[in-house]
């Protein structure tokens, strides 16, 4: 069985730490107990485990070269997870790479998808960047609308300099309901669950 790691930057060291301990990854041979009411879910195209709340709603779909999963209570999406990754990150950067001036990999556009993420809100709560190998991890908390609704977001881009794979995940709710919301999203990302080889 292949050795998977723990990002803890979306669990107690993103979601519940002070500003400065954003972030990190350690080293998972099994999978940690399951929460009462959830279930575990292999995303076996793309190798990740995510906890699952019974009765949620697991859609896989891909667009432009992102593979991606909404994990959600039902299907207006309007509270759940949503995980996007894309592999080969150099090669499907180009326009992007020639703008800069250089070559956009995984972590980069991590970056580069936080900052954009962030100027597309209404409000930025919190942010997040910390390196541990091979990862770069960065993120934030922001209030946004979508679709005329006020949302709550926390949003978390990873990007894995080994492999130039990015994953992108987001936990969201109508910020009137984040509380209830946040009580499942906090134990849905502790932990996701990611083959560092992929």
């Amino acid at each position: 069985m292949k050795t998977h790691f723990l990002l803890a930057a979306l669990a107690a060291l993103v979601f519940a730490c002070p500003r400065d301990l954003h972030g990190g990854v350690e080293a998972q041979d099994a999978r940690p107990a399951v929460p009462d009411g959830f279930s575990w879910r292999r995303l076996e195209d793309v190798r990740i485990d995510v906890l699952v709340p019974n009765g949620w709603l697991v859609t896989p779909f891909e667009e432009k070269g992102t593979v991606a999963y909404k994990i959600t209570t039902d299907k207006t999406y309007q509270t759940g997870l949503t995980i996007n990754i894309i592999t080969d990150v150099s090669n499907k950067t180009e326009k992007l790479s020639a703008a800069l001036g250089k070559t956009v990999n995984a972590p980069l556009y991590a970056v580069y998808q936080i900052e954009q993420y962030k100027k597309n809100s209404t409000t930025v709560l919190d942010e997040w960047h910390r390196k541990s190998f091979p990862f770069l991890i960065c993120g934030c908390e922001v209030l946004k609308d979508i679709d005329g609704v006020e949302s709550h977001i926390r949003s978390t881009a990873i990007g894995n300099v080994t492999t130039d794979t990015l994953y992108v995940w987001m936990f969201g709710s109508p910020a009137s309901s984040w509380e209830d919301a946040w009580a499942f999203g906090e134990k849905m990302l502790n932990p996701i669950l990611v083959d560092r080889e992929f």
